[in-house]
């Protein structure tokens, strides 16, 4: 179903509860919430949305470059009209307003969207700024003009609790695709800021005391082997593109699949980063195949996968997909926004695989 009338819809929803589960220490006084129960059985129905995307993938040709392959995942059939901004989008037009809550929580923000457009905020990216930067817990659509919504994150700057801005920024990145999948998993913040600290030392890059995750980014090397990637896999301009998956070591690193097109592409840049930063490049090069890939993501259909959801800070709601492949998908009018998918294995610190 075409989301023709999807903005009128979003602006009359009434604000989820909050669902904040971060199991961090206490910075400056910053505080922590409890983890919420675990997510409700999903009925039956409610796959749907789910199915109908992953269902409809066809595998294209893999590309490959420095220990990372990327197989394009297109749709057969035309997918959703829905088409939020993203949080760049939002951020440059000035209808985000982001900032500390009233107390100063390390596992919590709160955002508003003061513009006519609803707007994705997608798990990984990095809010910068405030009294440390963080990243987005999970996926939220964020309703047109909505109220104040507090929104849960993970620190991803251990050393700081100051603050150098009222409001938070875009960094225009997201963590690697290992710590998307760690948060993906409910992690433990220790966990995150291992995982800063393992992904830092595996780029060769020194950190200030302050342990912040752009550091990594912004470290010329980086930036250097950024731009190797983003050169030769360039756009996805093929007709019908809504994702891809990552390999490594001829293991799937993860998927991101979209029910709009156009939101693949806007945010495909941020992820070939994230993936990228994963990658083994002193390793030798495996490309995998397409029948591991299709095996990949038949593993999440709900006929091979136990499923939960719970509700969203914002509009719609979080599926929970678990099995031999993990992940979360957010669903908005019985249609998947965003699918996260990554093997279980995934999720652990770089010293324990």
């Amino acid at each position: 179903m075409k989301r023709v009338l999807a903005a009128v819809l979003l602006a009359g929803l009434v604000m989820g509860a909050v669902a904040i589960c971060a199991l961090g220490n206490v910075i400056g006084g910053g505080k922590v919430v409890p983890p919420p129960g675990p997510p409700k059985p999903i009925p039956i129905e409610k796959l749907d949305a789910i199915d109908a995307v992953i269902g409809d993938l066809e595998v294209g040709p893999a590309s490959s470059y420095h220990g990372l392959t990327i197989y394009p995942l297109r749709q057969r059939h035309p997918g959703s009209d829905f088409r939020p901004l993203t949080f760049d989008e939002a951020m440059d037009r000035g209808d985000l307003t982001i900032r500390e809550t009233e107390r100063g929580a390390v596992d919590s923000v709160r955002a508003r969207n003061n513009g006519g457009r609803p707007a994705f905020l997608m798990r990984g990216e990095i809010l910068g700024g405030s009294r440390q930067d963080r990243i987005f817990r999970q996926d939220v659509l964020m309703p047109p003009y909505s109220a104040w919504v507090d929104v849960p994150v993970y620190c991803v700057e251990q050393g700081r609790w100051t603050p150098v801005s009222e409001y938070f920024s875009t960094t225009r990145h997201t963590v690697n695709a290992r710590l998307r999948n760690a948060a993906a998993g409910e992690a433990a913040q220790e966990h995150i800021w291992a995982g800063v600290r393992e992904q830092a030392a595996e780029q060769g890059v020194v950190q200030t005391p302050n342990k912040a995750f752009k550091e990594i980014y912004d470290a010329r090397p980086v930036q250097d082997r950024m731009g190797e990637y983003e050169r030769h896999f360039g756009p996805l301009p093929e007709e019908g593109t809504c994702g891809a998956v990552a390999m490594t070591r001829s293991e799937v690193l993860g998927a991101d699949v979209f029910g709009n097109e156009s939101l693949f592409r806007e945010l495909w840049p941020k992820l070939l980063r994230s993936y990228a930063l994963d990658a083994d490049m002193h390793g030798v090069q495996h490309v995998g195949s397409p029948g591991q890939v299709r095996e990949f993501l038949r593993q999440a259909l709900s006929q091979h996968a136990h499923h939960g959801y719970e509700s969203t800070p914002g509009a719609g709601e979080m599926l929970t997909i678990g099995g031999a492949t993990c992940g979360k998908a957010l669903v908005y009018a019985g249609e998947a926004v965003h699918i996260q998918l990554y093997p279980a294995a995934t999720i652990l610190p770089m010293r324990e695989r």
